[in-house]
């Protein structure tokens, strides 16, 4: 979809170059603004539960670096249309380091909860490691089992 867009906005032959650069770049950053977005329900999440095991971690640092490196370079270029909408990135990633200091993560189990079960059958076995009540939530995996 957006490259029919975007490709329809370029091949208008009455629009200025300016204007076309204009457009695309409030489309892209239209779209970016939805990418930093993305996060606000995980935002509403933590803070209903009062548990920040929702947010993926790797992914915040990463969303929230990537937005304060472009945001430096859009102010560093006198370009807002870099600068704002990672502006925007980079809060929204600050906001969920917040929430992940003042809400910690809970284990959803204990280690008393998971425990290993193994069937044997004739010198190999099969171990199933049980994480809930449901069978999507059951980790088989066969082993080799040793006779001593």
């Amino acid at each position: 979809i957006w490259v029919v867009c975007i490709s329809t906005i370029l091949l208008i032959p009455s629009m200025t170059q300016k204007n076309r650069e204009l457009v695309v770049a409030s489309l892209v950053n239209f779209n970016l603004v939805f990418f930093y977005g993305a996060p606000l329900s995980t935002i509403y999440t933590v803070v209903r539960e009062k548990d920040s095991s929702s947010i993926h971690i790797l992914t915040m640092i990463n969303c929230t670096l990537n937005g304060l490196f472009w945001t430096g370079y859009g102010i560093a270029v006198f370009d807002l249309f870099v600068a704002v909408p990672n502006g925007i990135g980079a809060f929204l990633g600050f906001i969920q380091m917040m929430l992940l200091t003042i809400f910690p993560r809970r284990n959803k189990h204990s280690e008393e909860d998971v425990l290993p079960v193994i069937q044997e059958q004739e010198g190999s076995g099969i171990i199933q490691i049980e994480e809930g009540n449901r069978d999507s939530d059951t980790i088989s995996f066969p082993v080799e089992l040793e006779r001593e």
